[in-house]
């Protein structure tokens, strides 16, 4: 308990320390928001923008049942919808794993113990960051990027099968009624 609160007053005091840095020199600041703005809209929004939008899109119609059913035993997924969203999220990133977890979830398309799987599955950056600009341009290689993508599923994949394993539990399982 004292070490939480000795970290939150850390926490306070180097947040306060970085706010008096921040008006000390303004003009910096400025300058490096404005550089920040100006990488984030010349490469990453452009990267990441077309993703979204396929992703919005496929969300809105039915999944392919037959083609996703491989995916959703290897996972363990009791919903081809969930199976769905799996493979959107991997094409959109955290910020649509997340929001498709929450729809699905909250308009009980598909169980608790799904939603916290494709939370586990959906926890990477999509192809577009990735590759695109960390490989492509801050490493200056493709294959680099590919590379951080491949292990970034691998990752997702590992902490899904630790999670079938070692942290199954009834009270995530579907039986046809909403436990919360």
């Amino acid at each position: 308990m004292n070490n939480c609160k000795n970290r939150q007053r850390a926490a306070v005091a180097a947040a306060g320390v970085l706010g008096i840095l921040l008006l000390a020199a303004p003009e910096a600041a400025a300058e490096g928001f404005a550089s920040g703005t100006a990488l984030c809209l010349a490469s990453v929004l452009p990267a990441l923008f077309p993703f979204f939008v396929v992703c919005e899109l496929l969300t809105a119609a039915p999944p392919p049942a037959r083609l996703l059913r491989p995916l959703q035993r290897l996972l363990g997924l009791e919903a081809p919808e969930a199976a769905q969203a799996v493979a959107l999220s991997w094409l959109g990133g955290y910020a649509v794993s997340a929001q498709l977890a929450g729809r699905l979830y909250g308009t009980h398309r598909i169980s608790r113990r799904d939603a916290r799987r494709l939370l586990l599955l959906g926890c990477c950056s999509g192809p577009g960051f990735v590759i695109g600009c960390v490989g492509g341009l801050l490493l200056g290689r493709l294959q680099l990027g590919v590379l951080l993508y491949a292990a970034q599923l691998a990752a997702n994949l590992a902490a899904t099968a630790y999670d079938r394993q070692y942290l199954s539990d009834p009270y995530f399982s579907w039986h046809g009624e909403w436990h919360l």
